[in-house]
């Protein structure tokens, strides 16, 4: 039983992860396969997941704070 309950939470974290790949850059992408290539048990792949959700979110942040730097040069 334990087993399919580690395969079925794998295969919703890879769902997730799926998604958030399209969101990421390509340094991100390939740290994020790494890590997910490494990880054994359901703990690691979580690790993972938070991992990339983290660096997706960063580099959100970070486009948002360029947009609005160059919005401020343009404005003034």
């Amino acid at each position: 039983m334990q087993h399919w309950t580690d395969q079925a939470f794998s295969g919703l974290m890879a769902a997730v992860a799926t998604r958030r790949l399209n969101l990421a850059n390509k340094y991100n992408k390939k740290k994020h396969e790494k890590c997910a290539g490494k990880a054994m048990d359901v703990k690691s792949h979580a690790k993972c997941l938070v991992e990339l959700e983290n660096d997706v979110v960063s580099s959100r942040w970070l486009k948002r704070k360029k947009y609005f730097d160059q919005s401020e040069f343009i404005g003034s």
